[in-house]
């Protein structure tokens, strides 16, 4: 095909007659000086043959990702992909006595070549056959050459996913679950196929109600309530496993298995795996007080299965680097994605003013009854102020004699339950999150709060400094309720500050927090799974 190119990527010193030699470094003698980490500068299907021989290792995952895309853009029908990548456990076998060597091999060299010579990502034969597979190039061959593997590449579909199965028990419904129902909506809407099963009613009329197929789970297995719940548990985990057995047959042929509560990630997990099937766990929030119930018995059955899932998504650092050493999940295999809400549009209302506003289930380290107490020293300055607190849980008869004692049933309100507790938030001039909840991992109110234009006032604590940044809110020392009540009253006292931290907030969250970028990332993270089961796979037959 004397017509079609012949590729030389990150050619080096190794420069090839009836190539077109390309590379970054001008001193090389290149016929292309050009980033091959930018769009390469050839039309589709023109290249009959690429090599990109020991430069991938100098690219970060990314980078590989979109030049082995580009790549398969520009192969012809038959074309083929030669890559030399360094084969990592034959270098720390062959110099296991020489570490020096080792390590130049392993890291580079930046002797000769500076920062060119930095070894940026490595693989094994696994991971790099994945990588290929999500973009579109499958390995036909497979050679070790000394200190590295040599595979021959030829374009194929990238494997998609097409359909997802999630299954959740839950007993009632908050953040998790809002987050859940905007996620599954927003993947309902983008091609791929969902279907829900849950234990809640209320939680499948959510999911119904978002156009997503919701199936009733008709049994609850608790092994991480009260002792109660423990035995009952344990008494009905053998009917579990037979009806997730009978679930996940009946849904053999899905793409990927989506888990985000305790007890289905212990059941589905080994039996998603007889059948080869992917599977997603999100982990919300730290788990060490959940480990630390029952003499360590959650901590061990999780421990038993936490090897298993394909990939485990956190929505924080906070929660990763909380279960990271506890949870025995790999680290390869742990990736941190935010969570999102939805974008309520339109213009904001004028906030009401001196009004705040606290939207969150009351539990025990939720923070209510610290902002109540800080109430005191803010109607000191502000005697008009009102806080308003949208919520239900075991603290409501607790916090309502807080606020009795105190004496702030004039400018304390608990709301309970509401249907829309975004009314509420586009009412307030602030919204305070003070939570010091030990298994909070993230905090959609805050993105609600911002996605309103709203300042946020909270503690220093967990998630919330990954959320909230000095332009868009205060943090304040956690516990610290003085430093709180100072806190809100700098913006009670300060509308223009109030607004333009809102401001700041609404365009932190279009940037960061929306489906529009979260979902996308998800999606990603499925296509991945798919393809290292197909790695394996293909791997195995060769």
């Amino acid at each position: 095909m004397p017509d079609k190119l012949r590729l030389n990527l990150g050619c080096g010193r190794d420069y090839r007659p009836g190539f077109t030699n390309i590379d970054v470094r001008p001193d090389v003698g290149a016929d292309l000086v050009y980033d091959i980490t930018s769009p390469l500068p050839f039309p589709d299907a023109s290249a009959a043959e690429v090599v990109a021989q020991d430069i991938l290792e100098h690219l970060t995952a990314a980078e590989q990702g979109r030049v082995l895309t580009e790549i398969h853009r520009l192969l012809i029908p038959g074309g083929e992909l030669t890559v030399r990548i360094p084969n990592l456990d034959e270098i720390i076998s062959r110099f296991a006595e020489d570490p020096d060597t080792r390590n130049l091999f392993l890291y580079g060299d930046t002797r000769p070549a500076g920062s060119w010579g930095v070894h940026k990502s490595g693989h094994s034969l696994h991971s790099f056959t994945a990588l290929a597979l999500k973009n579109g190039l499958q390995v036909k061959k497979i050679t070790p050459l000394d200190t590295n593997w040599e595979l021959v590449l030829t374009q194929t579909s990238p494997p998609r996913p097409h359909s997802i199965l999630f299954i959740n028990q839950t007993l009632g419904r908050g953040g998790a679950e809002t987050f859940n129902t905007g996620l599954l909506s927003w993947l309902n809407r983008h091609g791929l196929k969902v279907k829900a099963w849950t234990t809640n009613s209320s939680f499948n009329r959510q999911l119904s109600d978002s156009g997503i197929l919701a199936c009733r789970i008709p049994l609850v297995i608790d092994l991480i309530g009260d002792w109660k719940g423990l035995i009952k548990g344990l008494v009905s985990f053998p009917l579990g496993v037979f009806y997730y057995l009978r679930l996940i047959f009946q849904n053999r042929r899905v793409d990927v298995i989506l888990l985000t509560g305790y007890i289905e990630k212990i059941i589905v997990t080994p039996l998603a795996f007889l059948w080869h099937l992917p599977v997603v766990w999100v982990e919300f929030g730290p788990l060490s007080s959940v480990f630390a119930k029952f003499f360590g018995l959650p901590k061990f059955f999780y421990r038993a299965v936490s090897r298993l899932p394909d990939a485990v998504i956190y929505p924080s650092y906070h929660s990763l680097s909380a279960n990271t050493a506890i949870s025995q999940v790999s680290s390869s295999r742990s990736h941190v994605v935010p969570c999102a809400v939805v974008d309520p549009g339109g213009p904001k209302p004028k906030p009401e003013k001196h009004t705040v506003c606290c939207v969150s289930r009351l539990e025990s380290g939720k923070g209510q009854d610290l902002l109540i107490q800080s109430w005191v020293d803010v109607i000191k300055k502000f005697p008009t102020a009102k806080l308003t607190i949208i919520g239900e849980g075991a603290q409501y008869l607790a916090l309502k004699l807080q606020i009795k004692n105190l004496r702030l049933q004039s400018c304390v309100t608990l709301t309970g339950w509401v249907p829309d507790p975004r009314i509420y938030l586009a009412r307030a001039q602030i919204c305070v999150f003070p939570s010091l909840w030990p298994l909070e991992g993230f905090g959609l109110v805050a993105l609600e709060a911002m996605a309103m234009s709203r300042p946020v006032v909270g503690f220093k604590y967990g998630p919330l400094s990954e959320i909230i940044t000095p332009k868009t809110g205060i943090l304040v020392a956690s516990g610290d309720t003085r430093a709180l009540a100072q806190a809100i009253c700098s913006l009670l006292a300060n509308p223009s500050l109030s607004s333009r931290l809102g401001q700041a907030g609404r365009r932190r969250f279009h940037k960061f927090f929306t489906f529009a970028r979260v979902g996308p990332r998800y999606q990603d993270l499925f296509a991945q799974v798919l393809a290292q089961k197909f790695a394996s796979r293909l791997i195995s037959s060769l």
